[in-house]
């Protein structure tokens, strides 16, 4: 666990420059006000590390596969002026998503209709 030393609002507002060029050295401080941490000066994390720790936190969910690796059905697209190389455009079988929410409503609509009003 590493420690990270507090400084009250008033101390980091009028010495401001000495705690940043604090925190470009790697130091973070913990800003309180009335003895209560409110926030952090911190170095900014590398976006590698972020994406690290939003993967730990259960946050994110990284990809199984590269999109790269994906084959979609569909169909190839040709640029209008030939400078750029076709696009492809999926297709996705919508009953899939659409049948359970039929199937729902027409179940709830025959209760209405057996049940008396």
């Amino acid at each position: 666990m590493c420690y990270v030393e507090r400084v009250g609002i008033r101390e980091s507002y009028q010495n401001l420059s000495v705690y940043l060029a604090k925190v470009k050295t790697g130091s973070a401080f913990a800003v309180t006000v009335r003895g209560r941490p409110i926030a952090a000066l911190r170095p900014l994390a590398k976006e590698y590390e972020a994406w690290q720790r939003l993967v730990e936190d259960g946050v994110v969910v990284p990809a199984a596969r590269q999109w790269s690796e994906i084959e979609p059905d569909g169909l190839e697209v040709p640029s209008r002026d030939g400078s750029r190389p076709n696009m492809r455009v999926a297709f996705c079988d919508s009953s899939v998503l659409v049948k359970p929410l039929v199937d729902e409503h027409e179940s709830v609509a025959r209760l209405r209709t057996l049940s008396p009003a």
